[in-house]
């Protein structure tokens, strides 16, 4: 999205019922902080195991990778 988190963009999306399984970490997707997403429903949220950043150092955004649980 290139947005930060409290933007009405991103805030919108939350606000529909999506997840972010990255929101309770402190996470930075690019040099300017947050501005990648990966967001879930409800009932996939719930499979998240792991959640984390892979930084490929191929691009200025990092890479948001879950775990899930099946």
């Amino acid at each position: 999205f290139n947005d930060n988190p409290d933007t009405p963009g991103v805030r919108a999306l939350l606000d529909t019922g999506l997840v972010d399984p990255f929101a309770q970490q402190n996470v930075n997707t690019a040099s300017g902080g947050r501005i990648d997403y990966l967001l879930v429903d409800g009932p996939l949220a719930s499979r998240v195991s792991t959640a984390r950043v892979w930084m490929t150092g191929r691009s200025d955004h990092h890479a948001l990778l879950a775990d899930l649980d099946w």
